[in-house]
């Protein structure tokens, strides 16, 4: 495998091509019955869309520890979706 400091081992070639690639999409806990308990992290944010102003919502919570709740408060925004009708 070779020597993880030596630069081109097979080792340290694996090492960083999985250094910043790999990592918990998000992490939960909550018991049923208890949901408001819960606390949830996610590294990013609300929008999975990395043009979006909500993209890194949640990435101060998740550098730092804090725990946001599992149980969403009021919404803030909506979305209204609506079958696009066509012109005849």
């Amino acid at each position: 495998m070779g020597d993880p400091d030596e630069a081109g081992s097979a080792l340290s070639d694996n090492y960083l091509d999985n250094a910043w690639t790999a990592g918990a999409s998000e992490r939960f806990a909550v018991s049923p019955g208890r949901e408001k308990d819960g606390y949830f992290h996610m590294p990013t944010g609300q929008s999975g869309h990395p043009l979006s102003a909500h993209y890194r919502d949640a990435e101060a919570a998740w550098v730092t520890g804090e725990a946001t709740p599992f149980v969403p408060g009021p919404a803030v925004h909506t979305l209204t979706l609506r079958p696009m009708v066509s012109a005849k």
